[in-house]
């Protein structure tokens, strides 16, 4: 925050109650001002981890600004579209203004089984500027995302893509991955969480992708699926963990990544 020189929040999203979306929140609730908070309601899943995260988050929002989101509510965010397209287990089935597309890939898509878990509750996004779209479905497991795109697929060719649930194999089917033509796709993984070969296959093989970045190196993974070292964040034998993807996106579509570890920028443009 203090690099892109803003001082407060005015929107803050939790896609779901697992530790790793929500648990910062009492903290940094602590430390920035935060105008709302967006979530998908009341926890879902039976588990002790879980419901003690929610109860702090629950006590870390009292009194504040919140609102629960469901499919089709939109986000207030100056010069920018942001719809809700899942939310506690339901999903949108057509974005204002853009047809249903009938889904090619869905036919070849293996059952998936049913996920108990919050990451099928997981809130999920499109935010539009201008021609440049950004798909993030938090850790949305493969259930819900083969309900939101089959038969018909709602969402429009994506120019960034942020991979599903850290690219786990739970995540990332391939009749949405291969629906959503991503151009760019950032994969938010651990050294030693997630960043899935087949995740990682899937999203590499997908129609139109470029570039696959990788915030690090899989570890648990081969050479042959992970990405080349430039484009990852934080490769194996780093010094620091700390480095990260800075996107800038203009409205005609063009946008840009740099690694901040390389300070190498690259460009995409318009399409």
């Amino acid at each position: 925050m203090r690099d892109a020189g803003i001082t407060k929040i005015d929107h803050l999203l939790v896609t779901h109650y697992h530790t790793d979306h929500v648990g910062g929140v009492p903290e940094l609730a602590k430390r920035v001002a935060i105008g709302e908070f967006l979530d998908h309601g009341e926890n879902r899943e039976d588990s002790d981890i879980t419901r003690h995260d929610y109860a702090a988050y629950l006590k870390a929002i009292e009194a504040k600004p919140h609102r629960v989101v469901d499919p089709g509510d939109t986000i207030d965010l100056a010069g920018l579209s942001a719809i809700v397209l899942t939310a506690d287990g339901e999903h949108l089935h057509a974005i204002p203004g853009i047809a249903p597309q009938p889904n090619s890939y869905c036919a070849a898509e293996p059952n998936a089984d049913p996920d108990p878990s919050e990451n099928a509750r997981s809130v999920g996004i499109l935010v539009t500027y201008g021609k440049f779209r950004f798909l993030d479905l938090g850790d949305l497991t493969k259930a819900k995302e083969i309900a939101l795109v089959c038969p018909t697929n709602p969402i429009p060719p994506i120019d960034l893509y942020l991979a599903t649930h850290h690219g786990m194999n739970l995540s990332n089917a391939r009749a949405i991955v291969d629906a959503i033509h991503p151009r760019v796709t950032i994969m938010n993984n651990g050294a030693h969480k997630a960043g899935s070969p087949e995740a990682w296959q899937t999203i590499h093989d997908s129609p139109g992708m470029q570039d696959l970045y990788m915030v690090h190196a899989a570890e648990g993974s081969d050479a042959a699926h992970n990405s080349p070292e430039p484009l990852i964040a934080n490769p194996k034998g780093a010094t620091t963990d700390g480095a990260y993807f800075k996107v800038i996106a203009f409205d005609n579509g063009s946008f840009s990544v740099t690694n901040s570890r390389t300070g190498q920028t690259k460009d995409y443009a318009v399409k």
